[in-house]
């Protein structure tokens, strides 16, 4: 999904002000009440590493939900994909900030107006 051209036109969309109200979005919506049913109102994943750098990831408490990479590096993006294709929600809808891992440093925008 990350891939698609819907979602990197989405994503330039959203960098440039645009607001898709992903929040509101029915799917979205089943995906964040599905999670707070969950343990840990969230997903948990045991990560196997491998030699080759490779890896794969089998959620423990959603049946069906695996995937995995070449690259350690893609681990996070991984994952979020896997989740929003996993719960149907469609590339123009998938923002990162919708899922968030434990220990993922959240992101605050702040600006500061300085006057003489």
């Amino acid at each position: 999904m990350k891939h698609s051209l819907v979602y990197k036109v989405s994503d330039l969309m959203r960098k440039h002000g645009y607001d898709f109200h992903e929040e509101m979005r029915p799917e979205v919506i089943e995906m964040q009440k599905e999670f707070a049913s969950l343990d840990n109102h969230g997903i948990n994943f045991k990560i196997m590493h491998y030699p080759d750098g490779s890896w794969v990831a089998k959620s423990t408490n959603v049946d069906g939900l695996l995937t995995g990479s070449r690259k350690q590096g893609e681990i996070n993006e991984v994952i979020k994909d896997a989740i929003f294709t996993y719960y149907g929600i469609p590339p123009q809808y998938c923002k990162d900030g919708l899922l968030r891992n434990t220990g993922e440093p959240v992101k605050a925008q702040q600006t500061v107006h300085v006057t003489a």
